[in-house]
């Protein structure tokens, strides 16, 4: 995702990790699960699940999520996205 001066991106994942760091400039994304087979989400350290503080979470498919950071106009830092075999996550991304 680097060297992308977009403000928002969408981004589908399948049957692969995406790995955001701060330098990517992202304030939160949404990840939509489309398929039955379950995604992960993790980060470190701790980050916002729709107001919640919390750790590593699987991503279902019919409920989608908002990631954001901890601490406010914070960037995200250290987070993993996984969407393994037989899954696809579509991502959306806002800078």
């Amino acid at each position: 995702m680097s060297n992308n001066n977009e403000r928002t991106f969408t981004y589908e994942l399948t049957n692969d990790t995406l790995q955001i760091a701060s330098e990517d400039g992202l304030l939160a994304v949404a990840i939509n699960n489309i398929t039955a087979v379950t995604g992960t989400v993790e980060g470190d350290p701790a980050f916002v699940v729709d107001g919640k503080t919390t750790a590593p979470l699987t991503i279902v498919q019919g409920t989608p999520i908002t990631v954001s950071a901890s601490s406010p106009n914070g960037r995200l830092d250290k987070i993993t996205i996984t969407a393994p075999a037989g899954c696809t996550l579509q991502i959306m991304g806002q800078r």
